[in-house]
């Protein structure tokens, strides 16, 4: 007999708008909907947009960032969301579905003076955040993993999406004390 070892894939991040967030409130989204949720066109309404990520691996890693200066701040609101049908054993296109989501965590994001890289996926007018935290109670089977460390180098987030089928990260610039001009995410499947 062979060995067997597990090992989880190399996976690229996934930029979650193409043009920051400057929503000023987070929407809870409808507890049960027809279609699965989709992302606004963020390209050109970055006042109501969202990042949606579809759930292929079995956590999500989490980076944020944003705004025009260190220590600019935004809240992330995560939700999962996961389809139910009528009747077992059915194909998705067999029959309508709807999709019920779940509130995962609320965090308060500040910024940190890490920039990104001019002209690349995070520019140089992006600043990385560098402390995360929740914002009230949250389960640590779905957030198992916070790293703030405060110091200007990044902070992640490790969301243990349980099957889920979509994670969906709302965004609020004006919930906090000193409020960034823009906010986002950068996601990696493990």
């Amino acid at each position: 007999m062979g060995d067997t070892a597990l090992f989880t894939p190399k996976t690229r991040g996934i930029i979650g708008l193409q043009t920051n967030s400057t929503d000023t409130a987070v929407s809870d989204p409808t507890a049960l909907a027809t279609s699965k949720p989709l992302t606004v066109d963020d390209a050109t309404t970055p006042t109501s947009n969202k990042a949606v990520f579809s759930c292929s691996y079995n956590h999500t890693l989490l980076y944020f960032f944003g705004g025009d200066a260190a220590n600019e701040q935004f809240q992330a609101k995560i939700y999962l969301w996961r389809s139910a049908w009528k009747q077992p054993n059915k194909r998705i296109d067999d029959e309508s579905m709807m999709w019920i989501p779940m509130e995962v965590i609320l965090l308060d994001v500040t910024l940190g003076a890490l920039t990104g890289v001019a002209a690349n996926v995070i520019d140089n007018t992006n600043f990385i955040a560098d402390t995360v935290a929740a914002n009230g109670t949250y389960s640590t089977r779905f957030v198992p993993d916070i790293r703030s460390p405060a110091d200007d180098s990044a902070a992640h987030v490790l969301v243990d999406t349980h099957g889920f089928h979509y994670m969906e990260v709302q965004f609020d610039i004006d919930a906090l004390a000193t409020n960034s001009a823009g906010a986002n995410v950068i996601a990696y499947q493990l």
